[in-house]
């Protein structure tokens, strides 16, 4: 249903700081609830020095309203523990409901990336912006 995967699957070496969540299905109302509770049972599990969640939606060819929802309640749950959520690989039908929803304009235009290399990039800049020794 949906397993992580680390950057390093996906890029030439592992960005420290930075996790990355495959999703290999749609997100719907019969399996939100299981995402959810796999995201959380990742994120208790990272470093404390983890920033970024990604979540890569590539093979996500569907969200309905309750995953939309549910998304959001992830997203304020991360945020809490000090951790940014965005997302990867939208297809245009999850796009334009996370769209619809205020999904996509309340985890910042700068959370959405069309490529999961694009996350990785924009976290190495956010993080040498902060500390010139970062990542």
């Amino acid at each position: 249903m949906a397993s992580t995967s680390c950057i390093a699957n996906r890029a030439p070496k592992a960005v420290p700081g930075l996790a990355v969540y495959l999703v290999q299905s749609s997100l719907v109302f019969f399996n939100i609830d299981y995402v959810r509770d796999r995201i959380r049972w990742i994120v208790d599990r990272l470093p404390q020095s983890t920033r970024w969640f990604i979540i890569d939606a590539e093979a996500v060819t569907t969200i309905d309203s309750t995953a939309a929802a549910v998304l959001d309640e992830i997203r304020e749950e991360l945020l809490r523990r000090n951790l940014r959520l965005g997302v990867a690989n939208l297809h245009a039908q999850p796009r334009e409901l996370l769209s619809r929803s205020g999904f996509l304009a309340s985890i910042g235009r700068e959370m959405s990336f069309t490529r999961l290399e694009d996350a990785a990039l924009a976290f190495r800049k956010a993080s040498a912006d902060v500390s010139p020794d970062a990542v």
